[in-house]
């Protein structure tokens, strides 16, 4: 049996310069990097029993402090309180610090903005240093303690353990969801070959595969908190 003439001839794909995968590999990394992000925060050094109920207490009250701050002296004291706990962290962690800060710092720039034309100078120095300040210190909190710590600390202040155990569980989910997206996109990359340029339909239909199997695992959740008398 001969085989056909199509199949004999030889063939040799040459990628066009145009068909690139970035959209593809920014998507894989972004949710690469907010996975590891997650799963740092697992295994992160536990501190001492009752430690990080005391460092919440201590993030709410600077936060109720600088929000009730009126002099520039006061900001200022604040952030050299803030400063050597800054200070004490690694490389990688005040920049990521910093960089959020400063972005959310910007954007209340700008939402303050037009308050330059009604002449109240001072809102648009204040409202920036405030909301430098209480972003710092929330993300130096989440920097230090783990997701597991923060959760558990809420006990101490009475809070709901329904609450406790639904945050405790959304962050669980997320992380599942995150590897099923993980695993979706690279087998998408590794079947895209010559010009797609359809790809938004290919990650739309990864959404619909995410929202499908978060409520199946929001269901099975439901069934076995039946099961066990919720």
């Amino acid at each position: 049996m001969e085989l056909p003439a199509w199949v004999q001839k030889e063939e040799s794909y040459i990628a066009k310069s145009k068909e690139r995968d970035l959209f593809l590999s920014r998507s894989l990394l972004g949710v690469m990097s907010a996975l590891s992000a997650l799963r740092l925060q697992a295994v992160r050094r536990q501190h001492a029993k009752g430690t990080a109920a005391l460092a919440i207490a201590a993030v709410f009250g600077f936060i109720l402090a600088v929000s009730a701050a009126r002099s520039p002296w006061a900001l200022w004291a604040a952030l050299a309180l803030e400063l050597p706990f800054l200070a004490w962290q690694k490389p990688p962690v005040i920049r990521r610090v910093l960089g959020m800060s400063l972005l959310a710092a910007a954007v209340a720039e700008l939402v303050v903005l037009p308050s330059l034309l009604l002449g109240q100078l001072q809102v648009l120095v204040i409202l920036p240093c405030k909301t430098f300040l209480t972003v710092t210190a929330i993300r130096l909190l989440t920097e230090i303690f783990s997701w597991h710590e923060l959760i558990a600390a809420l006990r101490l202040f009475r809070v709901p353990r329904l609450l406790i155990f639904l945050l405790d569980t959304t962050l669980r989910s997320i992380v599942l969801l995150g590897d099923i997206a993980q695993e979706m996109l690279l087998a998408l990359r590794l079947r895209s070959v010559g010009t797609n340029p359809q790809k938004l339909s290919s990650v739309g239909g990864i959404l619909g595969v995410l929202f499908l199997k978060s409520r199946k695992m929001s269901e099975e959740m439901e069934q076995a908190m039946r099961c066990r008398g919720w």
